[in-house]
């Protein structure tokens, strides 16, 4: 163990010191705000190592004009452009990735489609997978939607015995000069609810 001369510490206390020193500015870079803009955005109370910030070497087109960039910033650009491509491997599917992402409830109704798509990629193939992944199910759903409304539209309209699916109203069309003038329509025309060709309760002691 050798004494400091100069502050009268020794070679210990002098590594514990700088360590503590370290500690202190570590923990305070971890806990500031720093601002990454003027204005302010949904990462200001993050910590700065948590804070997203762009790697892509100049981003705007104003920034690549001639005489702005120097060989070191176009090889760097071309660099990070190479990177951009994917591999053969690639995109690669994280199972652990996908349960942080997805909540309990959306991986509970994805699990279906997940595994049966998962079935069929030896025929598909591993790369079209997330395509007919995406691309399927919308369109069955959609299918089914529209097959709903149109059973509900066909057989299942509303009328006045009972208040179910839809009540369609139906406007009347225009008519020109030369035409025929439309009759008049009595107040209990409007919205009737095929009402007045109904098959029960006809006569004239159920007239209104």
């Amino acid at each position: 163990m050798t004494n400091n001369k100069e502050g009268g510490m020794t070679e210990n206390q002098s590594k514990e010191t700088l360590k503590q020193n370290l500690k202190a500015e570590v923990k305070k870079l971890l806990s500031q705000e720093t601002k990454w803009t003027k204005e302010a955005t949904a990462y200001d109370h993050f910590p700065a190592h948590e804070k997203p910030f762009p790697i892509e070497p100049y981003p705007n087109e104003r920034q690549r004009l001639p005489f702005k960039m120097s060989e070191e910033d176009r090889n760097r650009r071309k660099i990070w452009l190479k990177s951009q491509e994917l591999t053969e491997r690639e995109p690669v599917r994280v199972p652990e990735l996908e349960r942080m992402i997805y909540n309990p409830i959306r991986r509970l109704y994805r699990g279906p489609t997940d595994r049966l798509f998962q079935a069929l990629a030896p025929i598909l193939g591993q790369h079209r997978v997330p395509l007919f992944r995406m691309v399927i199910p919308k369109l069955f759903l959609g299918y089914v939607g529209a097959c709903v409304i149109w059973y509900n539209f066909k057989y299942n309209t509303n009328d006045w015995e009972d208040k179910k699916a839809f009540n369609m109203i139906q406007t009347r069309g225009i008519y020109l000069p030369e035409e025929q003038k439309p009759r008049i329509a009595e107040k209990w025309d409007y919205d009737d609810q095929k009402f007045q060709s109904r098959k029960v309760f006809r006569g004239p002691e159920y007239a209104y």
